[in-house]
């Protein structure tokens, strides 16, 4: 017979098998409900059990909930930057990546060396997504800046973080 937990997880019926989870900081691909304990596969693909009557007791955040999520890619540029040109850059070598389904708005921030760039987009549901996108982004943006550089006086001083949750690695 299931335990009293892992009946009251079931009947929630926040996540899927398959989704992906985040609980106390591990994230990984729900795989079952168990009697008495929750199976996660991390993407290092060692198998964790978490024991139901603790896992009614944590926060989950569920990566795969909605069709899309939100991330922003980052970018630092020199302070000698036409910011409408890295701006244009940035949001063109977003716009051609097919994970990407939309590009949203721009923020700035000025730093010792240079000014941040930080740019939204929506991909989808899919952790892997998101980060895959931030770093081709910024690979992209690097070198099309710096081949911009002799028309706009620009350069990218160095990429920064993506902030689209857990690391896929």
């Amino acid at each position: 017979m299931a335990s009293r937990s892992s009946v009251v997880i079931a009947n929630r019926s926040a996540f899927s098998v398959g989704d992906e989870i985040e609980v106390d900081g591990l994230v990984g691909r729900f795989e079952r409900l168990a009697k008495r304990s929750t199976v996660i596969r991390p993407r290092d693909g060692v198998r964790v059990l978490i024991p139901n009557t603790e896992l009614m007791d944590k926060t989950v955040k569920v990566y795969t909930a909605y069709d899309e999520r939100r991330s922003a890619v980052e970018v630092t540029v020199s302070l000698d930057t036409d910011l409408d040109v890295a701006d244009e850059v940035i949001r063109e070598a977003l716009s051609h990546l097919d994970s990407v389904r939309r590009v949203g708005s721009m923020r700035t921030k000025g730093l010792g060396d240079g000014v941040g760039q930080s740019i939204r987009f929506w991909h989808g549901p899919r952790i892997v997504e998101g980060n895959d996108a931030g770093r081709r982004c910024r690979s992209r943006t690097q070198g099309r800046v710096r081949t911009r550089r002799h028309r706009t006086r620009s350069d990218v001083l160095a990429p920064h973080r993506q902030s689209a949750g857990p690391s896929a690695g």
